[in-house]
């Protein structure tokens, strides 16, 4: 820890479900407090994100906040919910604090300014506005950017959102001692039909369309045309639980119920809060999204020595070293996806060999240790002098 200096950290995350970008930040509130700093959790709400960081010992507060009110198609921050958050803060007494989204935490950014506290922003989307009002607002409330991947990085400059100065590429972490090789457990792959003479391919999804399921499930019949092993376990749920989440869920349960070939190769398995278990006794990993700006679970699959096939979808393009340890399908075909996982299975060395690449990618760049090095670098540069 540089200077010895012991930082309060507000984290403020705007969900409180279990998606990629609220498990790193709940990790990197571990990583802090093992450092012997003090990271405090602030969400909107209670829910599965503010369950496990009690369970961890991190200190949480659970305060209304959301997104500004939208008036005449601008969205204008509201004065009395940013004095509340100043308030938040005050209690708090944070030396800086730590957004994980931008827009629906403006009125902490706010707060903070009245407060003169140093913003930081995990940036895990692409900037898609056009409101040269939002892209001022980032520029005077946030005094450093970390963009998970490259791939937003460049969108972040595209859009001149932040100076180059102020923007940094700090990609997620996993916990290596968490998610790790082991024994397999088959009796986990048993309960859902899967036998030891299956190949378990694995995906950790959300039923949201930019997840693209459907070509996950059209992968899963090319698949089963070219061979009769394999067995797809699709595990998880939902983020947000909002309406267009459940009618997406709906459709991909109806698709799997009504289609008698689909139904003998697919198992939905309910949302699991610890998933190195099923992921560590599968044989491939699977991601078949739209965009995924970074790409958590593909990280968290390659730390426990899975061989991962991914869609040229941004963040796992970056993670996955093609042909090393996984392969990046640059079409959006089922039939390429099909045969990529295909050859990977059918010779188990080179498996095995893309397994134990992928694990030695994570410990060399995408560790929660490297993670929190990156992070905790930035929170010194910023309070330097203070």
């Amino acid at each position: 820890m540089r200077g010895q200096r012991r930082i309060r950290v507000a984290l403020c995350s705007p969900l409180a479900g279990l998606g990629g970008g609220e498990t790193s930040l709940l990790a990197l509130g571990g990583e802090l407090q093992k450092r012997g700093h003090h990271p405090v959790l602030v969400c909107p709400q209670e829910g599965r994100l503010t369950e496990a960081a009690e369970k961890q010992k991190l200190e949480v507060v659970v305060t209304h906040f959301g997104y500004p009110p939208r008036i005449g198609g601008l969205w204008v921050p509201s004065p009395t919910q940013s004095q509340a958050m100043l308030g938040v803060l005050q209690d708090i007494k944070p030396h800086l604090v730590h957004v994980n989204d931008f827009r629906p935490c403006i009125h902490i950014c706010l707060a903070a300014q009245l407060a003169r506290l140093p913003v930081v922003w995990t940036a895990h989307l692409l900037w898609e506005s056009k409101n040269i009002l939002s892209r001022e607002a980032v520029r005077r409330l946030c005094d450093s950017v970390l963009a998970v991947s490259r791939f937003v990085a460049q969108s972040l400059l595209d859009a001149a959102v932040i100076p180059q100065d102020r923007l940094r590429i700090s990609p997620l972490g996993v916990d290596t001692d968490r998610f790790s090789p082991r024994a397999a457990r088959r009796e986990l792959l048993a309960q859902w039909g899967v036998t030891p003479a299956h190949r378990a391919v694995v995906s950790l999804v959300r039923f949201q369309k930019v997840k693209d399921l459907d070509l996950m499930l059209d992968t899963a019949r090319a698949l089963a045309n070219i061979r009769n092993d394999v067995r797809l376990l699709m595990v998880g749920d939902y983020l947000l639980g909002d309406e267009e989440e459940k009618a997406y869920g709906r459709h991909i349960k109806e698709r799997i119920e009504a289609d008698p070939l689909l139904k003998t190769t697919v198992r939905q398995v309910p949302f699991v809060a610890a998933p190195e278990e099923l992921l560590a006794a599968s044989h491939v990993y699977l991601c078949a999204s739209q965009v995924e700006t970074f790409g958590q679970a593909v990280v968290e699959a390659m730390a426990c020595g899975l061989p991962a096939v991914v869609t040229d979808c941004g963040g796992p393009a970056e993670t996955v070293a093609d042909g090393v340890t996984g392969t990046v399908v640059r079409s959006r075909r089922p039939e390429d996806l099909a045969q990529a996982i295909s050859d990977i299975l059918d010779d188990e060395s080179l498996r095995r060999q893309m397994g134990e690449n992928a694990r030695r990618r994570v410990l060399d760049n995408y560790s929660l240790e490297r993670f929190a090095d990156r992070v905790e670098s930035a929170y010194f540069d910023l309070l330097q002098g203070q």
